[in-house]
Protein backbone atom coordinates (compact mmCIF):
# COMPACT_ATOMS: atom_id res chain seq x y z
CA UNK A 1 0.00 0.00 0.00
CA UNK A 2 1.58 3.38 -0.98
CA UNK A 3 1.24 5.93 1.80
CA UNK A 4 -0.81 8.66 1.55
CA UNK A 5 0.01 11.91 -0.02
CA UNK A 6 -0.80 15.02 1.47
CA UNK A 7 -1.55 17.68 -0.52
CA UNK A 8 0.43 21.31 1.36
CA UNK A 9 -1.70 24.14 2.06
CA UNK A 10 -1.73 27.43 -0.02
CA UNK A 11 -0.23 29.98 2.31
CA UNK A 12 -2.44 32.53 3.11
CA UNK A 13 -0.74 35.33 1.33
CA UNK A 14 -1.23 33.73 -1.66
CA UNK A 15 -4.61 34.75 -3.37
CA UNK A 16 -5.57 32.64 -6.32
CA UNK A 17 -8.35 34.74 -8.78
CA UNK A 18 -11.53 33.91 -9.27
CA UNK A 19 -12.10 31.98 -11.75
CA UNK A 20 -11.77 33.64 -15.40
CA UNK A 21 -15.00 32.52 -17.18
CA UNK A 22 -14.59 32.76 -21.28
CA UNK A 23 -17.43 35.13 -23.03
CA UNK A 24 -19.19 33.16 -25.58
CA UNK A 25 -17.71 35.37 -29.00
CA UNK A 26 -21.44 34.24 -30.51
CA UNK A 27 -23.47 35.87 -28.11
CA UNK A 28 -21.33 37.93 -25.64
CA UNK A 29 -20.44 41.74 -26.58
CA UNK A 30 -17.97 43.38 -24.61
CA UNK A 31 -16.42 47.11 -25.87
CA UNK A 32 -14.03 48.91 -24.09
CA UNK A 33 -15.09 52.08 -23.32
CA UNK A 34 -14.08 54.86 -25.62
CA UNK A 35 -12.50 57.22 -23.20
CA UNK A 36 -9.43 54.51 -23.29
CA UNK A 37 -8.36 55.58 -26.45
CA UNK A 38 -7.84 59.13 -24.97
CA UNK A 39 -9.67 60.97 -27.10
CA UNK A 40 -12.28 61.79 -24.65
CA UNK A 41 -10.42 64.18 -21.79
CA UNK A 42 -8.36 67.23 -23.29
CA UNK A 43 -6.08 68.02 -20.72
CA UNK A 44 -4.46 71.11 -19.60
CA UNK A 45 -1.17 71.82 -20.76
CA UNK A 46 0.53 70.78 -17.48
CA UNK A 47 -2.01 68.14 -16.66
CA UNK A 48 -1.24 64.29 -17.41
CA UNK A 49 -3.64 61.50 -18.08
CA UNK A 50 -3.13 58.29 -16.48
CA UNK A 51 -4.23 55.07 -16.84
CA UNK A 52 -4.22 51.60 -14.38
CA UNK A 53 -5.39 48.76 -14.57
CA UNK A 54 -5.98 45.53 -12.56
CA UNK A 55 -5.10 42.09 -13.02
CA UNK A 56 -7.90 39.95 -13.84
CA UNK A 57 -10.16 37.82 -11.71
CA UNK A 58 -9.38 40.22 -8.26
CA UNK A 59 -12.32 40.89 -5.86
CA UNK A 60 -13.85 44.79 -6.99
CA UNK A 61 -12.20 46.46 -4.03
CA UNK A 62 -8.18 44.74 -4.85
CA UNK A 63 -8.66 45.38 -8.04
CA UNK A 64 -9.21 49.34 -7.59
CA UNK A 65 -6.72 49.26 -5.21
CA UNK A 66 -4.35 48.04 -7.29
CA UNK A 67 -5.80 49.78 -10.67
CA UNK A 68 -5.31 53.27 -8.68
CA UNK A 69 -1.37 52.17 -8.04
CA UNK A 70 -0.67 51.43 -11.28
CA UNK A 71 -2.35 54.61 -12.45
CA UNK A 72 -0.11 56.55 -10.02
CA UNK A 73 3.45 54.38 -11.37
CA UNK A 74 2.20 55.93 -15.11
CA UNK A 75 1.88 59.41 -13.52
CA UNK A 76 5.48 59.21 -12.00
CA UNK A 77 7.32 57.68 -14.71
CA UNK A 78 6.06 60.31 -17.33
CA UNK A 79 6.03 63.16 -14.61
CA UNK A 80 10.00 62.37 -14.46
CA UNK A 81 12.50 59.24 -15.12
CA UNK A 82 15.88 58.86 -14.60
CA UNK A 83 16.87 56.21 -17.45
CA UNK A 84 20.00 53.96 -17.47
CA UNK A 85 20.61 52.06 -20.16
CA UNK A 86 23.44 49.67 -21.67
CA UNK A 87 23.23 47.49 -24.97
CA UNK A 88 25.89 44.69 -25.66
CA UNK A 89 26.03 43.34 -29.27
CA UNK A 90 28.18 40.33 -29.78
CA UNK A 91 28.98 38.89 -32.93
CA UNK A 92 30.97 35.55 -34.11
CA UNK A 93 31.42 35.21 -37.95
CA UNK A 94 33.55 33.05 -39.97
CA UNK A 95 34.23 34.03 -43.51
CA UNK A 96 35.45 31.07 -46.07
CA UNK A 97 32.84 28.83 -45.11
CA UNK A 98 29.21 28.81 -45.16
CA UNK A 99 27.09 31.10 -42.42
CA UNK A 100 25.54 28.28 -40.40
CA UNK A 101 28.32 28.94 -37.35
CA UNK A 102 27.71 32.06 -37.24
CA UNK A 103 26.03 33.76 -34.04
CA UNK A 104 24.94 37.17 -32.84
CA UNK A 105 23.70 37.88 -29.32
CA UNK A 106 21.82 41.30 -28.79
CA UNK A 107 21.18 42.53 -24.46
CA UNK A 108 20.16 45.24 -22.90
CA UNK A 109 19.80 46.19 -19.69
CA UNK A 110 17.69 49.47 -18.65
CA UNK A 111 16.56 50.57 -15.07
CA UNK A 112 14.35 53.20 -14.90
CA UNK A 113 13.59 55.09 -11.61
CA UNK A 114 11.27 57.98 -10.54
CA UNK A 115 9.55 59.56 -7.45
CA UNK A 116 6.34 62.04 -7.51
CA UNK A 117 5.76 63.97 -4.10
CA UNK A 118 2.23 64.73 -4.37
CA UNK A 119 -1.06 65.34 -2.41
CA UNK A 120 -4.65 63.22 -3.11
CA UNK A 121 -6.05 65.92 -4.60
CA UNK A 122 -4.14 66.85 -7.40
CA UNK A 123 -5.43 63.44 -8.58
CA UNK A 124 -8.54 63.33 -9.74
CA UNK A 125 -10.36 60.22 -11.12
CA UNK A 126 -11.86 60.33 -14.33
CA UNK A 127 -13.73 57.38 -14.88
CA UNK A 128 -13.62 53.88 -14.70
CA UNK A 129 -14.58 50.20 -16.24
CA UNK A 130 -14.47 46.44 -15.53
CA UNK A 131 -13.39 44.10 -18.58
CA UNK A 132 -15.50 41.22 -18.84
CA UNK A 133 -11.98 38.98 -17.64
CA UNK A 134 -12.30 41.44 -14.08
CA UNK A 135 -9.70 44.01 -15.09
CA UNK A 136 -10.27 47.15 -13.43
CA UNK A 137 -9.32 50.00 -15.25
CA UNK A 138 -9.36 53.61 -13.92
CA UNK A 139 -8.42 56.45 -15.76
CA UNK A 140 -7.20 59.54 -13.76
CA UNK A 141 -5.81 62.80 -14.70
CA UNK A 142 -2.79 64.42 -12.31
CA UNK A 143 -2.78 68.02 -11.90
CA UNK A 144 1.01 69.36 -10.89
CA UNK A 145 -0.35 72.91 -10.11
CA UNK A 146 -3.46 72.15 -7.72
CA UNK A 147 -2.10 72.15 -4.45
CA UNK A 148 -3.96 73.13 -1.52
CA UNK A 149 -2.07 71.22 0.75
CA UNK A 150 1.45 69.87 1.76
CA UNK A 151 2.39 67.41 -0.16
CA UNK A 152 2.63 64.49 2.22
CA UNK A 153 2.32 61.65 -0.43
CA UNK A 154 4.83 59.98 -2.54
CA UNK A 155 4.87 57.30 -4.68
CA UNK A 156 9.03 55.68 -5.41
CA UNK A 157 9.39 53.43 -8.87
CA UNK A 158 12.01 51.66 -9.61
CA UNK A 159 12.13 49.33 -13.32
CA UNK A 160 14.44 46.76 -14.36
CA UNK A 161 14.49 45.40 -17.28
CA UNK A 162 16.85 42.34 -19.39
CA UNK A 163 15.90 42.26 -22.83
CA UNK A 164 17.84 39.28 -24.70
CA UNK A 165 17.65 38.70 -28.80
CA UNK A 166 20.09 35.36 -29.63
CA UNK A 167 20.48 34.01 -33.57
CA UNK A 168 22.06 30.78 -34.19
CA UNK A 169 22.07 28.71 -36.95
CA UNK A 170 19.24 30.76 -38.13
CA UNK A 171 17.01 30.20 -35.06
CA UNK A 172 16.13 33.25 -33.60
CA UNK A 173 15.25 33.77 -29.52
CA UNK A 174 13.75 37.18 -27.72
CA UNK A 175 13.87 36.80 -24.65
CA UNK A 176 12.42 39.93 -22.17
CA UNK A 177 12.16 39.94 -18.22
CA UNK A 178 10.34 43.37 -16.76
CA UNK A 179 10.57 43.66 -13.12
CA UNK A 180 8.40 46.56 -11.74
CA UNK A 181 8.57 47.90 -7.62
CA UNK A 182 6.53 50.12 -6.53
CA UNK A 183 6.26 51.72 -2.92
CA UNK A 184 3.73 54.58 -2.12
CA UNK A 185 3.76 56.25 1.16
CA UNK A 186 1.06 58.38 3.41
CA UNK A 187 0.93 59.74 6.46
CA UNK A 188 -1.15 56.80 8.09
CA UNK A 189 -0.10 53.43 5.69
CA UNK A 190 2.64 52.25 3.18
CA UNK A 191 1.66 51.05 -0.01
CA UNK A 192 3.85 48.01 -1.51
CA UNK A 193 3.58 46.47 -4.75
CA UNK A 194 5.49 44.48 -7.64
CA UNK A 195 5.17 42.85 -11.02
CA UNK A 196 7.36 41.00 -13.11
CA UNK A 197 6.56 39.85 -16.61
CA UNK A 198 8.86 37.10 -18.14
CA UNK A 199 8.66 35.99 -21.70
CA UNK A 200 9.90 33.49 -24.41
CA UNK A 201 9.25 35.29 -27.55
CA UNK A 202 5.32 35.67 -27.51
CA UNK A 203 4.84 33.06 -24.41
CA UNK A 204 4.83 34.70 -20.96
CA UNK A 205 4.67 33.83 -16.85
CA UNK A 206 3.65 36.47 -15.31
CA UNK A 207 3.68 37.24 -10.87
CA UNK A 208 2.01 40.55 -9.43
CA UNK A 209 2.18 40.75 -5.44
CA UNK A 210 0.78 43.94 -2.96
CA UNK A 211 1.26 44.56 0.33
CA UNK A 212 3.09 41.38 0.61
CA UNK A 213 -0.03 39.17 -1.00
CA UNK A 214 0.84 37.51 -4.27
CA UNK A 215 -1.50 36.73 -7.01
CA UNK A 216 -1.31 34.17 -9.16
CA UNK A 217 -2.01 34.97 -12.69
CA UNK A 218 -4.76 32.75 -14.68
CA UNK A 219 -4.07 32.61 -17.97
CA UNK A 220 -7.20 32.96 -20.13
CA UNK A 221 -7.84 33.97 -24.13
CA UNK A 222 -7.99 37.66 -23.92
CA UNK A 223 -9.41 39.38 -26.59
CA UNK A 224 -10.66 43.13 -26.65
CA UNK A 225 -12.46 45.42 -28.74
CA UNK A 226 -13.11 48.57 -29.60
CA UNK A 227 -16.79 50.50 -30.40
CA UNK A 228 -16.08 51.51 -32.59
CA UNK A 229 -13.01 50.70 -35.88
CA UNK A 230 -9.95 53.03 -35.55
CA UNK A 231 -7.23 53.55 -38.45
CA UNK A 232 -4.12 52.41 -36.25
CA UNK A 233 -1.42 54.43 -37.50
CA UNK A 234 2.31 52.74 -38.27
CA UNK A 235 4.20 52.48 -35.15
CA UNK A 236 7.92 51.44 -34.09
CA UNK A 237 5.78 49.36 -30.57
CA UNK A 238 3.30 47.57 -30.81
CA UNK A 239 2.27 44.98 -27.63
CA UNK A 240 -0.02 41.86 -27.91
CA UNK A 241 -2.74 41.46 -25.63
CA UNK A 242 -2.53 38.26 -24.99
CA UNK A 243 -1.87 38.42 -21.36
CA UNK A 244 -4.47 40.72 -20.45
CA UNK A 245 -4.43 44.72 -20.77
CA UNK A 246 -1.81 45.96 -18.07
CA UNK A 247 0.99 43.43 -19.40
CA UNK A 248 0.63 45.07 -23.13
CA UNK A 249 0.30 48.75 -21.60
CA UNK A 250 3.31 48.22 -19.07
CA UNK A 251 5.50 46.38 -21.82
CA UNK A 252 4.97 49.05 -24.21
CA UNK A 253 5.56 52.11 -22.33
CA UNK A 254 8.63 50.33 -20.71
CA UNK A 255 9.79 49.40 -24.31
CA UNK A 256 9.52 52.77 -25.74
CA UNK A 257 11.33 54.82 -23.12
CA UNK A 258 14.74 52.98 -24.50
CA UNK A 259 13.60 54.53 -27.86
CA UNK A 260 14.29 58.74 -26.33
CA UNK A 261 17.47 58.86 -26.93
CA UNK A 262 19.94 61.81 -26.89
CA UNK A 263 23.45 62.84 -27.69
CA UNK A 264 23.85 63.49 -23.67
CA UNK A 265 25.28 61.18 -21.51
CA UNK A 266 25.82 59.05 -23.93
CA UNK A 267 29.19 56.52 -24.68
CA UNK A 268 29.71 53.96 -26.96
CA UNK A 269 32.93 50.54 -26.83
CA UNK A 270 33.79 48.39 -28.87
CA UNK A 271 36.25 45.71 -29.00
CA UNK A 272 37.31 43.27 -31.64
CA UNK A 273 39.55 40.10 -32.42
CA UNK A 274 40.05 38.52 -35.84
CA UNK A 275 42.37 35.12 -36.40
CA UNK A 276 42.67 32.96 -38.68
CA UNK A 277 43.33 28.86 -39.21
CA UNK A 278 42.50 25.96 -41.38
CA UNK A 279 38.34 27.01 -41.62
CA UNK A 280 38.52 30.03 -42.70
CA UNK A 281 39.20 33.57 -40.79
CA UNK A 282 36.86 34.13 -37.35
CA UNK A 283 36.42 37.94 -36.32
CA UNK A 284 34.84 38.32 -32.86
CA UNK A 285 33.23 41.48 -31.91
CA UNK A 286 31.50 43.23 -28.85
CA UNK A 287 29.82 46.66 -29.27
CA UNK A 288 28.68 48.22 -25.95
CA UNK A 289 26.72 51.66 -25.62
CA UNK A 290 26.14 53.25 -22.23
CA UNK A 291 22.98 55.85 -22.35
CA UNK A 292 21.83 58.03 -18.86
CA UNK A 293 18.79 60.55 -19.84
CA UNK A 294 16.18 62.39 -17.63
CA UNK A 295 12.83 61.77 -19.27
CA UNK A 296 9.45 63.66 -18.76
CA UNK A 297 6.43 63.09 -21.07
CA UNK A 298 2.13 62.36 -21.88
CA UNK A 299 0.40 59.41 -23.37
CA UNK A 300 -1.34 61.14 -26.38
CA UNK A 301 -3.07 58.47 -27.95
CA UNK A 302 -4.04 54.73 -27.54
CA UNK A 303 -5.12 51.81 -30.18
CA UNK A 304 -6.43 48.42 -29.85
CA UNK A 305 -6.88 46.38 -33.33
CA UNK A 306 -5.79 43.08 -34.22
CA UNK A 307 -5.80 42.19 -30.76
CA UNK A 308 -2.58 44.43 -30.60
CA UNK A 309 -2.14 47.62 -28.03
CA UNK A 310 -0.49 50.70 -29.81
CA UNK A 311 0.26 53.53 -27.39
CA UNK A 312 2.05 56.87 -28.13
CA UNK A 313 3.86 58.70 -26.20
CA UNK A 314 5.24 62.55 -26.55
CA UNK A 315 8.18 63.65 -25.18
CA UNK A 316 7.75 66.86 -22.94
CA UNK A 317 10.89 67.64 -21.60
CA UNK A 318 13.89 68.05 -21.97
Amino acid sequence: MQPAVSTPAIQTDTIIPETIHKPDRLTTVFDLPKWITLTETTPLQNELLTIGISDPGLDQVTAFKQAEMRAKILATILSSSKISDCKEIYTNEIEGKDNSENASKFTSFQMIKASLAYNESQFQLIDSATTLYGEKIVMMKFIPTLSNAINNEKTEVDIHVILSEYNLRSKFQENKFFQLSNKITTPSVIDEATYRLYKVDEQAEIESSMNNKTFIFKQDYFKYLLNESLDVPEYPVKTKLYYGLWSALFESIVTQFSNFYSSAGFAAYSLGDDYSNTNGTKNQTIDQQLHTIEFSGKMTRLFISENELTLQIEKTKP
